[in-house]
């Protein structure tokens, strides 16, 4: 990712700081499957995650439900956040709506990529799980390794 695009998705995170209490669409990825969630924007936590209040589910049925979205976890990542139809934060370029992440080293390798590396704080020390490995299951963090 150049450095150009980094910032871009830095900016989306003072644009949400402004939007804490406005009505927010967010689209994310949960388990490599697309999910979106619309709510009072609550909480913005710097690459880490937002807070927003959910009214209703999926089904259209009344709640009220605090959720928190992670920008980058291990297995969800917010791709886009809207107000108004406009777009506030774009992540899609990092965040394809298919994307699974198995371990930490994805997780954070997908993070550094939208981030930077200095956001993302230093690589976990783990391996990747032996099972992972004997499955032949193949690890996002290698495929976007620059070596």
């Amino acid at each position: 990712m150049v450095l150009s695009e980094v910032g871009s998705v830095r900016n989306g995170m003072t644009a949400l700081q402004r939007s804490i209490g406005t009505d927010v669409k967010v689209e994310y990825v949960l388990f490599g499957n697309p999910a979106s969630a619309s709510g009072k924007l609550r909480e913005v936590k710097e690459f880490s995650h937002i807070g927003i209040e959910v009214k209703e589910d999926s089904r259209g049925r009344e709640i009220t439900q605090n959720v928190q979205i992670p920008f980058v976890g291990l297995n969800a990542a917010i791709r886009t956040v809207s107000v108004e139809g406009k777009t506030i934060y774009d992540n899609r370029h990092n965040v394809p709506e298919n994307l699974r992440m198995r371990t930490l080293s994805d997780s954070h390798a997908v993070k550094a990529r939208s981030f930077g590396v200095d956001a993302a704080g230093p690589a976990p020390a783990e391996a990747e799980p032996e099972a992972a490995k004997a499955s032949g299951r193949f690890s996002l963090s290698r495929l976007l390794r620059r070596d």
